[in-house]
């Protein structure tokens, strides 16, 4: 017959299963360690789903971790460049319909996406920089002699300007349309600096039209699509930007006079391609979770973000990110190339995406001349108040 005692001093020994009889082993050596030290090495433990119950539960953590952070995908283009030359035709077409899933992807959530082998030369978009930093670091009064012509006829204000003291965004740039146009104001110095951006120009140029034909494709549409819709690209433009260093610095949204890089906005045009240097800055809202997600430097590439004609003609189905340059305490350097659409373009969400998909229009249709005249008054005119300057929602139904 059992002993009664015998059971009752069972129910009051400890769990015996966290440290087995054949002694301590290294998970049970890490338990301790995280019940010693908390909430960070209970993060880690959180990746070991054995472990993870036994450290949390009404101990240090009440719920498991939060999803993973968002981040902006890296989409490997050299499949599109090199074509059915590279690993076989059906190798080849395979890692182009991953990497247009994966742009695809991006286009409805963060609206932003980096590419990797996408032909502008690494020694190129290098040699940019160090001029970018060469001229900027220029006195004022010599960079206002590549300043903006009046009537010009730039479908752009072409030149250098900088942003006024009353706005909370400090930064300075410099302003080029395509080099064909003859409307650009380059400065006598650094030397080379005219031969090197001309020829950046053309390769994100060419960048921009295979990038273009890849949406297309997510869209549903014939792949030269968005390049047949416009057959003029005078209104494509190239911006060098450098970001002062700033003391007074606030959240990066603009708000309370304090002092950001870039205010929080949405890109006016189609599509946007930056590279930038080696200093952090950029930010994209993940619009799921309203995080802002760094986009840190990574040498080599180009971000791509989608601009808000690429929404108005998907009827918001792709997303014209947030996004924001936050202060730094040094100088920041970055490129922009703009891909727009000519000033007549007529603008409207597309029926693929309305009657065919059973949407109502979320937008009225415009001439993009007169939204990119809105835009660049903004930049150039800002209004008084920050919620006075013209958005896409002007045009929202």
């Amino acid at each position: 017959m059992e002993d009664p005692r015998r059971k009752e001093e069972e129910k009051e020994k400890p769990l015996q299963h966290a440290t087995p009889r054949h002694g301590r082993q290294k998970g049970d050596a890490f338990l301790v360690r995280s019940l010693r030290f908390g909430r960070e090495d209970c993060r880690e433990a959180a990746r070991v789903p054995a472990v993870w119950p036994k450290l949390c539960f009404g101990v240090i953590m009440a719920s498991p971790p939060s999803r993973p952070a968002p981040t902006v995908p890296t989409v490997d283009l050299s499949p599109f460049l090199a074509g059915t030359a590279a690993g076989g035709g059906g190798a080849a077409e395979a890692a182009r319909d991953a990497a247009t899933r994966a742009i695809a992807a991006a286009l409805q959530t963060t609206g932003f996406f980096r590419v990797v082998n996408h032909g502008v030369p690494a020694e190129l978009m290098d040699r940019a920089v160090e001029l970018s930093r060469d001229f900027f670091r220029r006195p004022y009064e010599e960079k206002l002699r590549s300043g903006p012509v009046e009537g010009s006829g730039a479908p752009v204000p072409v030149g250098y300007a900088r942003q006024p003291e009353s706005l909370p965004d400090k930064n300075e740039y410099l302003m080029l349309c395509p080099p064909e146009t003859g409307f650009n104001i380059y400065p006598a110095d650094p030397p080379q600096f005219r031969e090197v951006l001309e020829k950046l120009y053309k390769e994100l140029a060419k960048l921009a039209s295979l990038v273009e034909d890849i949406v297309s494709g997510c869209m549903g549409l014939p792949p030269n699509f968005l390049r047949d819709y416009n057959g003029n690209r005078i209104s494509d433009y190239l911006v060098a930007m450098r970001y002062f260093p700033v003391i007074k610095a606030g959240s990066g949204g603009g708000g309370g006079g304090e002092d950001t890089g870039l205010r929080a906005h949405m890109d006016g045009n189609v599509l946007t391609f930056v590279f930038q240097d080696d200093v952090a800055g950029l930010e994209v809202l993940d619009g799921d979770g309203g995080e802002w997600i760094q986009v840190s430097p990574e040498k080599g590439t180009i971000v791509v973000n989608v601009g808000d004609i690429l929404q108005v003609m998907s009827n918001n189905r792709y997303k014209s990110a947030l996004h924001r340059v936050v202060p730094r305490p040094v100088d920041r350097h970055s490129y922009a190339f703009f891909r727009t659409f000519d000033g007549g373009s007529w603008v409207e969400p597309l029926p693929q995406f309305t009657a065919a998909a059973g949407e109502k229009p979320q937008y009225k249709g415009f001439f993009y001349g007169e939204y990119l005249q809105h835009r660049m008054r903004n930049k150039t005119h800002p209004p008084a108040r920050p919620e006075d300057e013209i958005d896409i929602s002007h045009y929202a139904i």
